[in-house]
C-alpha cells in the first residue's frame, strides 16, 4: 500500500475544498415545511405536504349540497350544506359562487360540524383552521368543543379581520373526559363572513394553507375529489332516485302496502336511518296493470329491519298507500317505476 506525498495531499485537499465551497451553508424554512428543491436544484423548505382533514365537506368554494337550496334558515340543528348546521334561527347560510356565507343577526349563533365519536380523540392535540373573509372589518370566533347539549369549549379564538382573505387557527388538547359529541364552529359575532375552506387535524400546527410569494393565502393541497367527498357525506344523508324497484304488494289491516329494498349509493352511519320526502313516480305495475301516479298517494313510509344501510348499503322500506291498487292480489309481486326519497343519519 502506497502513501501520498505532500504534492498528492495538496491535490486531494484542494479537491475537497472545491467541493465544500459549492455546498449550501445552511437550510432555512418555516414551521410545517418539508425539505424539497427549488428551481436551481438547491435544497429548500417547501409547503408540499398536508395532514389528513378530520372534517367532511370542508371546501366551501364548491361544497356538497344535496338538499339543493342556495339559502338555509332554520331552528337549532337545521342542516344546510352537507354535514354543517346552524345553532339558531337568526343565522342565514347562503351558498354563493365560490364561497359559503354565514350571517347572524342575533349574536352567539354558530355554524357547526359534529364529529362521529370524540372519545377516540381524548388526550390528542388538535388544530382547527379556516380561510375566511369579512365583508367589512370586524371580529369572528372559531373553536373546538365537546358535549351536547351543553358544550365545553376547550379551544376558541376571537380574531379581528379586515376585508382580505385570511387564515385563522386555534389549537387545543382534547380533555380526557371528553364527551362523545365533539365538533368545530364558526361564529360571525352578529355579522357575516365568507368561508372558503376549513380543516381539523392532529397536531399543534395548521397545514390547510400557506402564503405565496405575494403574501396571498393559498391551499397546500388541490381541492378535494368531489365524488369522494359526496360519498363521505352520503354516510350521513342521502337524497336519491331509484328506478325499476321490485316490490311485494300485500294487505295489512285493510291497508294496501308495498315492500321493497334498494341499493344505496353508499353505506350509511345507521342501519335504519329516518326516511323523508318519499314519493312514487310514474307507475306501479302488477298483474298486467299500470297505474297513473296521481292515483298512488303515499300515506306513510318506514325503514324496516330487513336491510342494513350501514352494513352493506341496502335499505328496505314498507309503504302504506292512501288508496289500494285496483284488483291487487295479496303477496303479489310488482314493479315500481321509480321512487324518490331522502335518508337522514346525521348526528
Amino acid at each position: 500500500m502506497g502513501y501520498l506525498d505532500n504534492a498528492g495531499l495538496d491535490h486531494l485537499w484542494g479537491r475537497i475544498n472545491e467541493a465544500l465551497s459549492n455546498k449550501q451553508d445552511k437550510l432555512t424554512g418555516a414551521p410545517g415545511q418539508v425539505l424539497g428543491f427549488d428551481a436551481a436544484g438547491n435544497a429548500a423548505g417547501r409547503c408540499s405536504w398536508s395532514d389528513p382533514n378530520l372534517l367532511d365537506n370542508w371546501y366551501f368554494v364548491d361544497p356538497i349540497n344535496q338538499r339543493g337550496q342556495t339559502e338555509y334558515i332554520g331552528p337549532y340543528k337545521t342542516y344546510g350544506i352537507d354535514r354543517w348546521y346552524a345553532t339558531g334561527a337568526t343565522m342565514t347560510v347562503t351558498v354563493e359562487e365560490g364561497a359559503v356565507r354565514v350571517a347572524d343577526t342575533g349574536g352567539r349563533i354558530q355554524f357547526r360540524q359534529d364529529l362521529e365519536d370524540g372519545t377516540k380523540l381524548r388526550g390528542e392535540t388538535l388544530t382547527f383552521s379556516c380561510m375566511i373573509r369579512k365583508e367589512r372589518p370586524g371580529s369572528v370566533r372559531i373553536g373546538i368543543y365537546h358535549g351536547s347539549p351543553n358544550s365545553v369549549y376547550f379551544a376558541s379564538k376571537t380574531t379581528d379581520l379586515g376585508d382580505d382573505l385570511q387564515l385563522i387557527s386555534v389549537t387545543g388538547t382534547v380533555p380526557e373526559d371528553a364527551d362523545t359529541s365533539m365538533g368545530v364552529y364558526f361564529d360571525p359575532i352578529g355579522s357575516s363572513a365568507e368561508l372558503y375552506a376549513a380543516k381539523l387535524e392532529l397536531g399543534a400546527g395548521q397545514t390547510l394553507a400557506h402564503q405565496d410569494a405575494s403574501g396571498k393565502w393559498v391551499l397546500r393541497d388541490v381541492p378535494p375529489d368531489k365524488v369522494q367527498e359526496l360519498a363521505k357525506c352520503q354516510r350521513y344523508y342521502t337524497k336519491t332516485r331509484v328506478s325499476r324497484v321490485p316490490c311485494m304488494i300485500y294487505n295489512l289491516s285493510d291497508t294496501c302496502m308495498l315492500w321493497a329494498s334498494v341499493k344505496l349509493p353508499a353505506a350509511m352511519r345507521m342501519s335504519r336511518p329516518s326516511i323523508k320526502d318519499f314519493s312514487i313516480n310514474d307507475w306501479v305495475y302488477h298483474q298486467g296493470r299500470s297505474y297513473d301516479p296521481n292515483g298512488i298517494a303515499v300515506k306513510g313510509v318506514e325503514v324496516t329491519a330487513d336491510g342494513s344501510a350501514s352494513k352493506d348499503g341496502n335499505v328496505a322500506f314498507s309503504v302504506a298507500l292512501e288508496r289500494p291498487l285496483n284488483n291487487y292480489a295479496n303477496a303479489a309481486l310488482g314493479m315500481i317505476a321509480s321512487v324518490t326519497f331522502t335518508l337522514d343519519a346525521n348526528l
